[in-house]
């Protein structure tokens, strides 16, 4: 009986009884002396590695499945907002939409409308009648943001018009002025522009035409993106939906279009009354009331909105899931203070 030293501790032995080697088929190569201890250990640390590899494999395993709550866990609260202006861009989307759903944020969008670089708005979508408010979109974003805007509502008329976005340079000095989500629509009727909106900083892409008239392009951006990330402009012009930057109208109804996309897993809709918008009328609140029951989904209300008093009475439609308007004329001509704005919908309720 011989014994070596092995590698895995101090003081331990691996016990080896000598083979026979008189038949050269017995295993081990005919060897003598100092060749034959070297095989024979060689033998026994092979088979103590592949050991220690397949427990190690085991326990990793097992830790890793111990590990995963943890790590969810961690992972969530990395999502929570730990205070104003603490939020990374790309996490604020995230953040406001949960506080939406469980009925704790009432979102006010500040309305920036771009007409070929400059900060403008229609009245009733007419684009001969254009009023033009400033030709720095990022300094507007920027005093925005200041004032506690939490999200805009950025439009690129050029590109619902014409069918694809134009003002991209306008965009993304907006996105680098500001930290907050942006919502952008205007021209985007395919998934590779939506694609490359996204991978800008854009918290959600607002889909119109062409999600309208073939809900298939919705039901994949859907897909592909989340539906967080997807809106479809809902446009009205009496009674009819509106496309192609407001300039043609289909023969649907608001709700019918709606009810479609809604199958096709759209969960967020801009609504907007064409006549009222700039006109710094009340919104449509029975119209807008009547979609967001029917169609049950998540609403934004547009055009009209020109009061606190406005702000308070859409808040009421809160539980039919209306979940936030959007402002445009009425704050850039100084009739409502945005800080007042934000604060009204605490007001109630």
């Amino acid at each position: 009986m011989r014994a070596f030293p092995t590698f895995g501790g101090a003081g331990s032995v691996i016990q080896h009884q000598l083979e026979r080697c008189s038949k050269r088929g017995a295993g081990l190569p005919f060897c003598v002396g100092s060749e034959r201890r070297k095989m024979l250990v060689g033998r026994k640390i092979d088979h103590f590695a592949s050991k220690r590899s397949s427990n190690f494999q085991k326990l990793t395993k097992i830790n890793l499945a111990r590990l995963h709550p943890l790590l969810t866990g961690f992972l969530k609260r990395l999502r929570k907002p730990k205070g104003k202006g603490t939020i990374p861009t790309g996490a604020r989307a995230e953040v406001f939409t949960e506080r939406m759903e469980e009925g704790i944020v009432f979102i006010v969008l500040p309305a920036i409308d771009l007409l070929d670089g400059k900060v403008v708005r229609l009245t009733q979508g007419c684009y001969d009648a254009v009023t033009v408010y400033s030709d720095a979109p990022g300094q507007v974003a920027e005093r925005f943001e200041c004032d506690g805007a939490t999200w805009l509502h950025v439009v690129d008329l050029n590109g619902a018009k014409e069918g694809e976005p134009r003002n991209w340079e306008a965009l993304i000095a907006i996105r680098k002025k500001v930290r907050c989500a942006l919502q952008f629509g205007g021209g985007v009727r395919s998934l590779p522009v939506l694609e490359r909106l996204l991978s800008l900083g854009i918290q959600r892409v607002v889909l119109g035409t062409n999600a309208i008239r073939t809900p298939l392009l919705a039901h994949e951006a859907v897909k592909h993106f989340g539906a967080d990330r997807i809106a479809v402009a809902i446009d009205v012009r009496e009674g009819r939906v509106a496309v192609c930057g407001w300039t043609e109208t289909e023969a649907l109804t608001p709700i019918e279009v709606g009810l479609r996309l809604r199958e096709a897993g759209v969960q967020w809709f801009i609504y907007t009354d064409i006549l009222r918008d700039g006109m710094l009328v009340a919104p449509n609140m029975d119209a807008v009331a009547q979609f967001a029951e029917t169609v049950k989904a998540k609403v934004i209300a547009s055009g009209g909105v020109s009061q606190v008093e406005h702000i308070r009475q859409l808040k009421t439609l809160q539980p039919l899931g209306v979940v936030g308007c959007i402002i445009g004329r009425a704050l850039y001509e100084g009739r409502l203070s945005l800080k007042d704005v934000l604060a009204a919908p605490c007001d109630e309720g």
